[in-house]
């Protein structure tokens, strides 16, 4: 059996929060709340709470993460269509790291930059481009079939 790495799926919820620019409940209500009742829907949050309560959608999506997040660099010399490079191994451990995938807690970009042995601003800037790259359309169509389930 292969031993995955992505095993926390609290952090991919939180992952996917981002990607997809989901607010959580409070943060959605203290924006809403007075200026626009109307525009406030809960649902997709709902959605992505429910994936921690479904051991086989939480195992479902930690695979997929896993694969979306695969690096892929080793042709260094493709041309790649501009935001479909694959994420280089700094981008998918910094993501890793960053949102507790693998189940060892959040680490700071100070942490992750002494393990990398680069500065925190370059950590802050394969997350950025790792967040881009996950936001592109072939991978989030891989994604979003976690926020169109229905709850029930």
């Amino acid at each position: 059996m292969v031993e995955h790495e992505i095993i926390n799926t609290k952090g991919a919820v939180e992952l996917l929060k981002d990607v997809f620019g989901i607010m959580t409940v409070r943060e959605a209500e203290w924006i809403y709340r007075e200026q626009w009742p109307d525009l406030y829907d809960p649902k997709p949050l709902t959605q992505l709470t429910a994936i921690l309560q479904d051991t086989q959608r939480s195992q479902l999506l930690l695979e997929v993460l896993d694969r979306v997040l695969q690096a892929v660099d080793i042709v260094p010399h493709t041309k790649w269509v501009r935001g479909d490079k694959p994420f280089s191994q700094h981008e998918r451990r910094t993501i890793i790291k960053r949102y507790d995938l693998d189940g060892k807690g959040k680490r700071t970009l100070e942490k992750i930059s002494q393990e990398f042995g680069v500065t925190h601003q370059c950590v802050r800037q394969y997350e950025y481009m790792a967040l881009r790259k996950l936001r592109q359309p072939d991978r989030t169509g891989l994604l979003r079939p976690f926020l169109r389930e229905t709850v029930t």
